[in-house]
C-alpha cells in the first residue's frame, strides 16, 4: 500500500510544528496499515530529511520540478500510482483566497483515489464566490478532518456536515528521553535545579503583532519576561519551534528576520529590549521535534506564540498559555477543553500578564487536568487511521 502526504512546501519545511505534524500522520498511517509506504514531493529532499530519516519510515522523495506545469504533470503522474492521498496542509489554506484551494484540490482529485483531508485548519470563507469555491474544493474530498472546533464551524457554514474534529496528528509525537534533555540543557549551559519557564518568542509574531497593533512586539515578551521573573523566581527558557537548519541553502540575515524566518532571531530581538538578562538562556542549537517536545515537557509552565508549540507542551503535560494571531488556536484550546489560556494578540498587554500569572498560580490543578486526559488525545488521533481505512472501504465497495 502507498500513499501520497502531500505536506511539504516549495521551500524546505523549517517549522518544527510542520515537521512534528507530519511524523505523527506518519506515525499514525503506519500503526494503521503496517505496509505502508509514503511518496512525498518536495523542492529540497536534503533538507526534508533533516527531520523524516529518523522516522525510520519508507519515504520516497520526489525532487519538485521548477515550474508550476512541471509540478502538475508530478501531482498526476504520483496520484496515478498511490492507493490514497493524505492532504496535511496544517494551516495552509487559513486567510488564503478559496480559489486556490479548489485548484490545489483539483490537482490531487483522481477518481478511485481517497482523497483525505488531515486535521486541517481551514477559513473564515467570506459569503458569495469565495464560500463557492471552498464549498466546491472541500465536496471533492473523500473525508475531512480538522483540528479544531473553528475550522469545523467554517466548514459547517458550507453546509458541508460531515466534517470530523480530531487532535492535530502532531499530539502522538513521543517526547525525547530525560537524558537526552539533560545533555541538551547542559550543551547549551541552561542551570539544573528548579524547572524553567518557557517562553516561545516567534518571528512570525513579531511582525503580525506590529501590522495589527501599530506597536513593537519585543518589548512586549521583554515585559512578559520580567513580569514571570518576578512573579516564579524561576528562570526562563527561550524555546524557538521555527529554526532554520544549519547548512540551509541561501540561509541570509534577512531570511532569519523574514515572516517565515526563525524564531531564535525573535529571541535575540527579545533579549537586546532587555535591560537585565540575568536568569533569561535562549537556546541557540538545532533539535529534533522530539527533542523540543522533551524539553517543553521539563518546563514548569509555558507561554507559546506558536500553537504547535502549545501542542507539544500540554501533551506533555505543561501549563501553557498561547498567544493567539489565528481561530485555530482557540479553537484547538476549545477542544482540549483549555479555551479559558488563549490571550488574543489584540487584547490590553496586562491581560497577557494577568493570564500568565493567573496560569502559575493554578498551574498544579492544571498539569493534574492535562495528566488526567494523558494519551487520550494521542489515541483520538489515531483515529485517522480508521478515517483512511474507512475511506479506502468505500471506494472499493464502490
Amino acid at each position: 500500500m502507498k500513499i501520497f502526504v502531500d505536506a511539504l512546501s516549495r521551500i524546505p519545511t523549517v517549522s518544527i510544528g510542520t515537521q512534528a505534524l507530519i511524523i505523527g500522520g506518519l506515525h499514525i498511517l503506519r500503526r494503521r496499515f503496517p505496509d505502508v509506504t509514503f511518496v512525498m514531493l518536495t523542492s529540497h529532499p536534503a533538507q526534508e530529511r533533516h527531520y523524516l530519516d529518523a522516522t525510520g519510515y519508507p519515504i520516497e522523495y520526489v525532487e519538485r520540478a521548477p515550474s508550476q506545469w512541471g509540478t502538475l504533470r508530478q501531482f498526476h503522474a504520483i496520484v496515478r500510482g498511490v492507493d490514497a492521498v493524505a492532504c496535511a496542509w496544517g494551516d495552509g489554506y487559513v486567510g488564503k483566497p478559496a480559489w486556490r484551494l479548489l485548484q490545489k484540490t483539483l490537482s490531487l482529485k483522481r477518481t478511485g483515489v481517497p482523497l483525505i483531508l488531515v486535521t486541517a485548519s481551514l477559513g473564515p470563507f467570506r459569503a458569495g464566490l469565495d464560500a463557492w469555491f471552498a464549498r466546491r474544493a472541500l465536496s471533492l474530498f473523500d473525508r475531512l478532518t480538522v483540528r479544531d472546533l473553528n475550522s469545523q464551524r467554517h466548514i459547517r457554514n458550507l453546509d458541508l456536515e460531515d466534517v470530523r474534529c480530531l487532535p492535530d496528528t502532531a499530539f502522538v509525537l513521543e517526547p525525547a528521553p530525560e537524558a537526552a534533555v539533560d545533555n541538551i540543557l547542559r550543551r547549551e549551559g541552561v542551570p539544573g535545579g528548579e524547572a524553567p519557564v518557557g517562553v516561545n518568542p516567534s518571528i512570525l509574531l513579531h511582525h503580525r503583532y506590529t501590522a495589527v497593533n501599530g506597536r513593537p512586539y519585543p518589548p512586549v515578551v521583554a515585559r512578559l519576561i520580567d513580569h514571570i521573573r518576578r512573579t516564579t523566581r524561576r528562570p526562563v527558557l527561550l524555546i524557538p519551534h521555527q529554526a532554520y537548519p544549519a547548512g540551509f541553502p541561501g540561509l541570509t540575515p534577512e531570511t532569519r528576520l523574514s515572516w517565515d524566518g526563525d524564531d531564535r532571531a525573535a529571541a535575540e530581538l527579545v533579549l537586546d529590549a532587555m535591560s537585565d538578562r540575568t536568569g533569561v538562556y535562549a537556546l541557540a542549537g538545532d533539535y529534533s521535534p522530539a527533542e523540543y517536545k522533551g524539553l517543553l515537557k521539563r518546563c514548569e509552565l509555558f507561554v507559546g506564540g506558536r500553537m504547535h508549540a502549545v501542542i507539544s507542551a500540554v501533551s506533555a503535560g505543561t501549563p501553557s498559555v498561547i498567544m493567539q494571531y489565528s481561530h485555530k488556536a482557540s479553537g484547538v484550546m476549545e477542544g482540549l477543553g483549555l479555551q479559558e489560556w488563549v490571550w488574543d494578540i489584540r487584547a490590553p498587554e496586562a491581560d497577557l500578564a494577568g493570564l500568565v500569572e493567573k496560569a502559575w498560580a493554578g498551574r498544579a490543578a492544571l498539569r493534574a487536568r492535562l495528566a488526567e486526559r494523558s494519551g487520550r488525545d494521542a489515541e483520538e488521533a489515531c483515529r485517522l487511521g480508521d478515517v483512511f481505512a474507512e475511506a479506502l472501504q468505500a471506494r472499493s465497495c464502490a
